[in-house]
């Protein structure tokens, strides 16, 4: 597949009814690009694993629901440690 500058959910939704391994081998390679041409290695290494995390939630449930709430909590979690990060440095830098 050729890389997607536009999502076209209508497309992806009809692909995804009338040929579904066809569709998770085009969803795998717009990921792949995307992690790809993301910033640096580092940044491309916690893409992937975010990826393995997300694919573990996918297989996991058949319920979207529950898998939209475990992708939720994630990125709280996520969000959260960030935030903690950055108010720690603010802190120290506060204190020199």
């Amino acid at each position: 597949m050729e890389c997607m500058t536009e999502f076209d959910f209508s497309a992806w939704s009809a692909l995804a009814e009338s040929d579904p391994e066809r569709f998770e081998l085009y969803r795998s390679e717009v990921i792949e690009q995307l992690i790809r041409g993301s910033g640096n290695d580092i940044s491309r290494q916690r893409m992937k694993i975010l990826a393995g995390q997300i694919e573990q939630f996918r297989n996991a449930g058949n319920d979207p629901h529950v898998v939209l709430t475990h992708l939720v909590s994630l990125i709280n979690s996520r969000i959260e440690e960030r935030l903690n990060i950055a108010v720690s440095q603010v802190k120290d830098m506060l204190q020199e």
